[in-house]
Parts: C-alpha cells; structure tokens; sequence
C-alpha cells in the first residue's frame, strides 16, 4: 500500500511537472498547428523511450499484442492526444490551475461512474456520491459567471471558448483512468511500460494525420523545421515526464482501487500544480476559482467517502 501512495504522490508531481511545460510552450507557440506538432512529437519520442525499454527485454511485449489490447491502447491514445491538445492551448485561455482542475475533476467523476457500473461489489452509490456529483456540476457552471471587472468583448469570448476547452477536457482526460483499468483488468499480463509505448505510437499516428491535415501552405516544412529546433528540449522534457506520470498512474491501478485512486491524485496534483503556479506565474485565482477549487477539494472528499 505504501508503493502505492508512493507511486501517486511521484506521478502527481510529474504530472504538475507537464502542466508547466505545457503552458511554457503555449506561450512561445500560440498557433494551433505549432500545438499539433507538439503534441505529435511528444507521442513520438514517448514511442522512442518506449521502444527503446522493450529492446532491452527483446520487444516480447509485441508478440502479446491482441485485438484487445489494440483496441484500448488505440482509444486511450486518442482521449490522450485530445487532453494534452487542449491542455496546452487552453492556457492560452484561462488560468491553468482551472484547466487542470476539470481534467482531474473528470477523471474523478466519471472514474466513479465506471467504478459503480463494473465493479459495483467494491462501489457503492450512497449520499455522499450524490454530493460528490452535485458538487463537480456546480464547479462547472461557476465557470459561467467567471468573468473580470472590464473585461471586454474579447475576453468574454475567451472565457466562453475557456470554459467550452474545460468541459470537452474533463470528458477526454475523465475516460483515460478507466481505460487504464480496463486494461489491467482484461490483460493483467501485460506490461504498463508495454501499453503506454503501444498506445505512444498510436498517438504518433493520430499526430501525424492531424499535423498533416493541418498544414499550413508551402511554408509549413520551415516551420516544423524551427518548431524542433526552438523547442525541442520542451518537447523531450514533457515526453519523459508524461511516459513517467502514466507509467506510475497505470501501475497504480493494479495496486489500488480506481474509486481510491483518482480522489487521492486529484487532491496531490491540485495542491502542488497550485503552489507551483503561483511560484513560478505569479497566478492568483479570482474569487471564483478561488470557490471552485474550495468546491474541487469538497468533491474529492465526498467521492473518498
């Protein structure tokens, strides 16, 4: 059990670690095709670091590969490819303790849903996870009221398009942990490192197509080009720390109970990306993230009851 907790407070600082470089690049690349590159390259070079841990074990693991295995990796690349897509270029809409608070709220709800439908022996649905469920929809229609004194046209068309990114991500970042229990449930077998490298390169793909689909004129191989160059050492930093975080995270459920699990990640990751961000960004949440993130804590309590 002491691995365990061990395991989620390392992947909730790698984690926060991801959340930082995210905003980092976003703030050198704004344009949503320099984000594509990012996110296809940082699935590439996990696919690298990936392969290049099965090497040593003669890549076995592709020989264990079924139809199973390659439906659940294929889907948790994409809900993936989705999360980190808008978890980069929603900072370019609203604070990012708020962005990563939906994506870690939906990873606890909709964890809890799945817990309850297919491992409803270990899960019970009493009041406090009726609580739990009202609590994480008022969060979201906080958003709505959101707004700043003076603020503009502009910026209440960000905060619209903010709290549009924060609801899509807690739907895709909520559907990663269950795959990762599904997988540990029908293929216990199969090695973590082995799924997230398979699932690395299906999002390689994923990347690919979408980089591809979204060039920009003739002048698009230059700009790939100065993407790698400027930014390379933000892409390899968030590619090891993203491989590390999920490994932890995947080994986690075959040690702890889902419903236990995301409540505990949640509130770690929350409270050290908060501090971190304040450190570094000098961010101060308003009034009503201040309530938001007040309710989130609340949330997580009810659901670990």
């Amino acid at each position: 059990m002491l691995t365990a907790y061990l395991y989620l407070v390392l992947s909730s600082i790698f984690l926060c670690a991801m959340s930082l470089l995210r905003k980092q690049y976003q703030r050198i690349s704004e344009s949503y095709f320099s984000v594509l590159v990012f996110v296809f390259l940082s699935n590439a070079a996990m696919a690298v670091i990936g392969n290049i841990a099965a090497a040593f074990q003669g890549f076995a693991f592709y020989g264990q590969t079924d139809g199973a295995v390659l439906g659940i990796a294929a889907a948790y690349a994409a809900v993936s490819f989705a999360s980190t897509f808008i978890s980069v270029k929603g900072t370019k809409y609203g604070n990012v303790s708020v962005l990563i608070m939906f994506a870690n709220l939906g990873q606890l709800v909709i964890s809890s849903v799945y817990g309850l439908i297919f491992d409803a022996q270990n899960n019970s649905f009493g009041a406090m996870t009726v609580f739990g469920y009202v609590t994480a929809a008022a969060i979201m229609v906080l958003s709505l009221f959101a707004k700043k004194k003076g603020e503009d046209a502009s910026e209440k068309k960000n905060g619209k398009i903010f709290f549009l990114l924060c609801a899509v991500l807690f739907l895709f970042n909520g559907a990663a942990l269950p795959l990762c229990s599904l997988m540990t449930r029908l293929r216990p077998q199969y090695g973590s490192s082995n799924f997230l490298t398979l699932s690395s390169m299906f999002g390689t793909a994923i990347g690919a197509i979408a980089t591809l689909a979204a060039l920009p004129s003739k002048k698009a191989p230059g700009l790939v080009r100065r993407g790698i160059v400027a930014r390379g050492g933000l892409i390899v930093l968030y590619a090891g720390a993203c491989f590390v975080s999920n490994l932890l995270a995947v080994l986690c459920t075959t040690l702890l109970p889902i419903v236990v699990q995301a409540p505990l990640s949640f509130s770690i990751s929350m409270i050290v990306l908060m501090l971190f961000d304040f450190l570094i960004y000098k961010e101060k949440p308003t009034k009503i993230n201040a309530l938001q993130i007040a309710l989130a804590v609340a949330c997580n309590v009810f659901f670990a009851l």
